[in-house]
């Protein structure tokens, strides 16, 4: 999965497509999970057509599994070197009365990891601990992320409180600021 990664983050690269790993390859880099499922990236909405071009060039696309719990604007399924990633464009999840929407852009991007000099652009924990509230049966990785905050500390606090600015169901903002105080 890391040489597809690398495969993945040159052609990208090449192409200056704004772009960050999320999920649960996310969660590997910072040894919160054993092994990632596949590769969650996101991207800006005006790289769509750019980004499908560039990855059929390495892969092909599937036909995605429809679920209504995600509102997202555009989300394709590639297998490349046998390995599944998802690209999301306009990633929004619905959870109630609630639609949460994910503003991906330049300033998501919050660290970098660099596999054989090129980087791959990380989107934040902080972010992920969000996202995975609204998604069903996620409370596990949730707990990871929270546990994960109150060894290590927060390092990217302004993403949680941007959040706090959204529509949330008034349970995921209550464990947000509770992390908060519990992690100073």
């Amino acid at each position: 999965m890391i040489h597809t990664l690398k495969k993945i983050a040159m052609i990208l690269n090449a192409e200056c497509v704004t772009w960050g790993l999320g999920g649960s390859t996310l969660l590997y880099h910072y040894g919160l999970v054993e092994k990632p499922r596949d590769l969650d990236i996101i991207i800006e909405t005006k790289s769509v057509k750019q980004v499908e071009r560039l990855l059929l060039l390495i892969g092909y696309k599937m036909t995605p599994l429809r679920n209504d719990v995600y509102s997202t604007e555009v989300f394709m399924e590639f297998v490349v070197d046998d390995v599944d990633v998802d690209i999301m464009a306009g990633f929004s999840i619905s959870k109630g009365a609630f639609t949460y929407v994910y503003d991906f852009n330049a300033s998501s991007v919050s660290n970098y990891m660099v596999i054989e000099n090129e980087d791959v652009p990380l989107t934040s924990l902080e972010d992920w601990y969000i996202l995975y509230q609204m998604m069903p049966d996620r409370s596990d990785k949730v707990q990871l992320i929270e546990k994960y905050f109150l060894e290590n500390g927060i390092e990217h606090l302004h993403y949680l409180y941007e959040a706090l600015l959204k529509p949330l169901p008034m349970e995921i903002k209550e464990s947000v600021l509770q992390l908060i105080k519990k992690a100073k």
